[in-house]
Parts: structure tokens; C-alpha cells; sequence
């Protein structure tokens, strides 16, 4: 998945050097044009570990104009523009999303926690309740467990505790 990218394995000092010379060798072949998918995916997970967000921002922008529909990569680009502290455009690509996706539970995680550091938890909140209340009994529980988690990061307990209920109970 490629929001897993974000999430890169640590970097040891004696390995870094390497996974710099690896990254520019590969930028190189990229502005040759001789890269393949797995290897430009090597190179995006490797400027993540490195951390060299704009390079991977511009990596993912490029993706996203090749494929405009793909939403993971537009999932992917908002984060990275949260790391990079972009966090207006970030939001924007976000808010973007929820309306390409508004009931993909990756999508909704992402826009939860960003409210949620923001200090936004009650919008949160509000927000995942109402997918969960759309959906079927049987389709609830993943988006369930999200809403019950944000219940009680946010001090709601006893919220949390009826949610986890209802949850069982469909």
C-alpha cells in the first residue's frame, strides 16, 4: 500500500550513505527515463526514509497527473505535504478525497487524525459518525472501531463503550 511508505523502516548511520548514492543513481536513471514501477517506487520509499519531502512531493504530484483517479496517490501526496508542513494544501488534497472517496476507511482515517492534532476532535467525531450511520449494520465495524478509537482519545468514554456495544450487537 502506498501509504505504508510513510512508515519506511529506520535508517542506520552506516546504511545511509548507501541509500543516498542508491537515490541519486536512481534519480538519474529517472531523468533518463529508464526507470521502471518498482524501481520508482524504490526511489519514493527511499526520499521518505531520507527524508526529502519535496523530492517525494514532486514524485507523487507527477504520479497524480499521470493518473488523476488513483486516489492513493493523492492520499499519499496529502500526508507528505502534512510532513512537509504544508498543512493548507495538505488539508485541501484531503477535503479533495472525502469527496472523490467519502466512505473509503483510509481516506477517513487520514482526515480523522489530522482534525484529531488539530484539535478538532468533536469535528472528528461528527464526521465518522455520520459515514458509519450511512452505512449497512454489516459494513459499520471498521469505521465503527474508528469512531469508538476517537471517542476515547478524545475522553468520551462512556461514547466509546456504546459504540464498542452497538458494534457487537450488529
Amino acid at each position: 500500500m502506498l501509504t505504508q511508505m510513510l512508515q519506511p523502516p529506520p535508517l542506520h548511520s552506516a546504511t545511509r550513505a548507501q541509500i543516498d548514492r542508491e537515490v541519486e543513481e536512481l534519480l538519474i536513471r529517472r531523468r533518463k527515463g529508464s526507470l521502471d514501477g518498482v524501481e520508482e517506487r524504490r526511489l519514493l520509499e527511499r526520499l521518505i526514509a531520507l527524508g526529502r519531502h519535496r523530492e517525494a512531493i514532486s514524485l507523487v504530484r507527477q504520479q497524480l497527473e499521470k493518473q488523476p483517479k488513483h486516489w492513493r496517490w493523492r492520499l499519499l501526496y496529502s500526508q507528505l505535504l502534512l510532513r512537509a508542513g504544508q498543512r493548507q494544501a495538505a488539508d485541501q488534497q484531503l477535503n479533495l478525497l472525502l469527496r472523490l472517496q467519502p466512505n473509503e476507511p483510509d481516506v477517513l482515517k487520514m482526515k480523522a487524525l489530522t482534525d484529531l492534532n488539530q484539535g478538532k476532535g468533536k469535528e472528528a467525531i461528527e464526521l465518522i459518525k455520520v459515514r458509519v450511520q450511512s452505512l449497512p449494520k454489516q459494513e459499520r465495524v471498521p469505521l465503527g472501531l474508528l469512531l469508538a478509537d476517537l471517542q476515547r482519545q478524545t475522553g468520551s468514554l462512556t461514547d466509546a463503550s456504546g459504540t464498542y456495544l452497538t458494534l457487537a450487537q450488529d
